[in-house]
């Protein structure tokens, strides 16, 4: 196998490493550092070696991780693997510097030597691309967790949110209940003063109908008292029409009657107004209970209960 095409194996291998590592370093070139071109890189490293060595190191440089752009602006390397390649420059002046001392026997030693560091500085690049690799995945799987544990924040932040909205609902709800409750309580303070009214009408009823009756009865026993007497005094008045003092006396006694039983008569009246007045009352006390039950119909029941 010439060396040639070893040269072009290692750096075809150099070419398919690199571009597979360009695409995940993309987002991590802030803190990238600038080198100088290949070409002259590897002329001061060399120091006046063969021409052949350059071309073959600038050709390895050119498939390194350098970005280039259309304009042939400034390459750039990520700072690990700035160090890296220093390090591997430094090592590769060494060496050639000591093979260049030793003293080389044809041309083909020369290119064995070449193509053996070409190699080895090959392999150093593909393992510290494959090992940015790793660390560019690793970063991407830690970013996808904080992608995640985004999403997972802003859910809960939502949740949170629905969570509070809630919580002020439940509160107007306590707030208009609490409300209510006092409106019952106060309903229920004026349904008991009610129910003690009205159980005071209806004893003070009791008494009036019982007062109503016992008048009653003595208005219509001094009625039938006062008649029997006008009649006999009628009786009297045609019997002794004779004696005209007695009949004035009479008359008198007639019309002090007469006067005594429209007194009675006002009386009755009365009692018989102040009935209706009470029964009035009655009515509208119970209209008033009847409309309390229709609003709070259990409180006006424990109270009737209670009072009957």
């Amino acid at each position: 196998m010439s060396g040639d095409n070893l040269g072009d194996k290692p750096e075809n291998a150099g070419k398919s490493a690199t571009a597979g590592a360009a695409t995940g370093s993309r987002t991590v070139l802030k803190d990238e550092l600038p080198i100088i071109r290949s070409e002259e890189a590897l002329a001061k490293i060399i120091h006046g070696t063969s021409t052949s060595t350059i071309t073959t190191a600038a050709a390895v440089l050119g498939s390194s991780p350098i970005c280039k752009s259309s304009d042939d602006e400034e390459e750039f390397l990520l700072p690990e693997f700035n160090q890296i390649v220093v390090k591997e420059f430094e090592t590769a002046q060494q060496d050639l510097e000591a093979s260049a001392k030793i003293p080389m026997s044809s041309k083909s030693d020369v290119k064995d030597v070449e193509m053996e560091l070409e190699i080895a500085y090959l392999r150093n690049l593909v393992q510290c691309l494959q090992e940015r690799e790793k660390s560019l995945e690793l970063q991407m799987l830690e970013y996808y967790g904080l992608k995640e544990q985004e999403a997972t924040v802003r859910e809960l932040e939502n949740r949170l949110k629905m969570n509070m909205m809630e919580v002020k609902l439940l509160s107007l709800k306590i707030e208009s209940l609490q409300d209510e409750n006092q409106k019952l309580k106060i309903q229920v303070s004026d349904y008991s003063r009610v129910m003690t009214e009205l159980e005071s009408a209806r004893s003070m009823i009791k008494l009036l109908k019982k007062k109503l009756k016992s008048d009653g009865e003595q208005a219509r026993d001094k009625l039938a008292s006062l008649q029997q007497k006008i009649a006999v005094l009628q009786e009297n008045e045609h019997k002794d029409g004779k004696n005209d003092v007695e009949v004035e006396s009479k008359l008198k006694r007639l019309k002090e009657v007469e006067n005594e039983a429209a007194e009675l008569r006002k009386e009755n009246s009365r009692l018989v107004q102040e009935k209706l007045d009470l029964m009035q009352k009655l009515e509208s006390a119970t209209q008033m209970i009847s409309s309390a039950t229709l609003k709070a119909p259990e409180v006006v029941s424990i109270l009737l209960i209670r009072f009957m």
